[in-house]
């Protein structure tokens, strides 16, 4: 901290970071909010247009990369011009860069006095992942990630005794929220992974003796594969946070991993991580769902005009409490669109059981309206996926000149099996009512994902618009 208040950075100054994982880029994270600065965490797989814009939409007054990202790093400067202190997180970057490393042991030894922030100073911008619009910067404080790291301390029991695998990037909560900080702010142990690699991590939990993880659907599946020929001891593991997990999946890695309690979450990057968390001694009495609400969390399904709705009917997920932001980085139409009523409009649809149990079904603008009717994609994909040859599935609206919409289907089949449509459609008919069952259907070799595990819903749009369908259901 005093090296880089020695070369000018002082509270509420922005840095952006364009890195992979690293203990640098967490050390500069604490001294950061330490000294009261503000860290912006971008997307380094984007490209350098797309990163330069939101360096300057960021106004950020610091740069920190690492010499994976040299040339992506010097297209940005190019465009954005001198952001003043450039910081090199690896050592290997030169021209202009001064290694974090290097004012470390300049300033060894020196005491500095923390920032006195409150709950609502600002600690990190966080961009959205975009995928219904331009990324947002959302206003993470001080508050909101104290709040988050104290709900995951208690939903998971955690300790000092507890060491985190961190393979989810840094530039998303599900890399510092989830539960990320929350583990050092319980005394454990962060090990960090430059980015995800099965094999890697695998030996990881081993040498490490790992005691919690988290995985999205695709790194499942990778770590599976791997799985088969090399062994490694994982009882070391005691939870990981899943998501995005089918049937299927959750079960093979629940065999892979005995040890460990499977914990599907619901969050977003507004709530600071996660909100939710499925019990796991529940997970098979309440297929579906993403568990109950965390601690300091207030969670409620309402309908259009914001009013509560009993269990089993579906509304908007609204959420309020430490944890939710303040709103967006410079975009007050947009907070003011997210944030009413001191509620936060989560723009997806869910429902309450009986219990209390959430069910996040759909994204509202992506709930589909056919013929007066509403539909939620999410629960034709469960149908779809519950199919022997489908391994994944995605539904959207497509425009229909008589329905306005109706679904169409896209799949992954299970190890490259033939689809028997008809079968599949027998299927169907058994679990769906006449107007949910797909209208089309598109075989894929994958979904369009981005990185953070969500499917491209707009690459799929284009999809069907300009390619004819494998197969048409006749009506």
């Amino acid at each position: 901290m005093a090296g880089l208040r020695a070369r000018g950075l002082g509270p509420g100054d922005r840095v952006a970071v364009v890195a992979g994982n690293s203990a640098e880029y967490l050390i500069l994270a604490l001294a950061l909010a330490h000294m009261g600065a503000v860290l912006v965490p971008l997307n380094c797989r984007l490209q350098p247009r797309e990163l330069a814009v939101l360096v300057q939409r960021s106004a950020a007054v610091a740069i920190a990369s690492d010499s994976g990202f040299a040339a992506a790093i010097d297209a940005v400067l190019e465009r954005v011009g001198d952001v003043g202190l450039r910081l090199d997180l690896s050592a290997g970057l030169g021209h202009g860069f001064i290694a974090l490393g290097t004012l470390i042991d300049a300033h060894r030894g020196a005491v500095e006095a923390p920032w006195p922030c409150t709950d609502a100073s600002l600690l990190r911008v966080m961009y959205t992942s975009g995928t219904t619009s331009a990324p947002k910067g959302v206003q993470l404080s001080h508050g909101n990630c104290w709040a988050n790291m104290h709900a995951h301390a208690v939903e998971f029991a955690l300790s000092h005794e507890d060491r985190l695998l961190l393979v989810a990037p840094l530039y998303h909560v599900g890399g510092f929220d989830i539960p990320g900080l929350s583990v050092l702010h319980a005394g454990g142990t962060l090990v960090v992974q430059r980015s995800f690699d099965a094999p890697q991590m695998l030996r990881a939990i081993e040498e490490e003796v790992v005691t919690g993880t988290t995985l999205v659907a695709t790194m499942m599946s990778m770590i599976l594969e791997v799985a088969e020929h090399e062994h490694c001891d994982v009882t070391s593991l005691r939870w990981i946070i899943t998501g995005q997990f089918t049937p299927a999946l959750y079960r093979r890695a629940a065999e892979l991993f005995s040890k460990a309690s499977l914990r599907e979450g619901y969050g977003m990057t507004e709530s600071c991580g996660g909100v939710t968390y499925m019990d796991p001694n529940r997970a098979g009495d309440k297929p579906g769902s993403v568990g109950l609400p965390v601690p300091g969390v207030e969670i409620v399904v309402a309908d259009e005009d914001g009013e509560p709705l009993p269990a089993g009917e579906t509304g908007e997920i609204l959420l309020r409490g430490p944890k939710i932001c303040a709103g967006y980085v410079d975009d007050p139409d947009a907070s003011a669109a997210a944030l009413r009523n001191g509620w936060l409009h989560s723009g997806d649809a869910g429902r309450f059981d009986e219990d209390g149990f959430l069910y996040v079904q759909d994204r509202i603008k992506d709930m589909i309206r056919s013929g007066g009717e509403n539909m939620s994609a999410s629960e034709i994909e469960q149908v779809l996926i519950s199919a022997e040859t489908v391994a994944d599935a995605v539904v959207i609206g497509v425009p229909d000149p008589r329905w306005v919409e109706v679904p169409a289907a896209f799949l992954v089949a299970d190890n490259g099996v033939p689809l028997d449509w008809e079968s599949l459609l027998q299927h169907c008919c058994e679990h769906l009512p006449g107007f949910k069952i797909p209208r089309e259907f598109y075989l894929l070799g994958e979904l369009p994902r981005n990185e953070s595990a969500k499917v491209q819903k707009a690459e799929l749009r284009s999809v069907a618009g300009t390619r004819k369908p494998d197969w048409r259901r006749q009506t």
